[in-house]
């Protein structure tokens, strides 16, 4: 008689894309006179240095990057699915202890 242990594995990407934020080069003093490429070169390395959007600087909101992170998700979309088993002698505890696949565990 022979005994194992299975269980099923399952991962997938989840995008979540939140609202649209309208920048004008002419907003911030940095990106005055940038072009439409610059500028979005700009902001995706400095989002999180920037300050918010004018008139939308509050305790909560410090930084482009947090305005962003704040807004109300619009749609949501799951790639990648993927699942696959996984199998360990039955005496083997250790090969598969549940601790490994915990769902509430933050990732590092």
């Amino acid at each position: 008689m022979s005994k194992i242990k299975v269980c099923m594995c399952e991962s997938y990407t989840t995008i979540l894309a939140k609202e649209w934020i309208e920048i004008d080069s002419e907003m911030y003093e940095e990106t005055k006179g940038m072009s439409p490429e610059e500028l979005e070169e700009y902001i995706q390395e400095n989002y999180n240095e920037m300050k918010p959007t004018p008139g939308n600087e509050n305790e909560f909101t410090t930084s482009l990057g947090e305005e962003l992170d704040q807004m109300e998700m619009m749609n949501d979309k799951i790639k990648n699915q993927d699942s696959w088993l996984e199998f360990t002698p039955y005496n083997d505890c250790e090969d598969c202890d549940e601790e490994d696949y915990d769902v509430n565990e933050e990732e590092e």
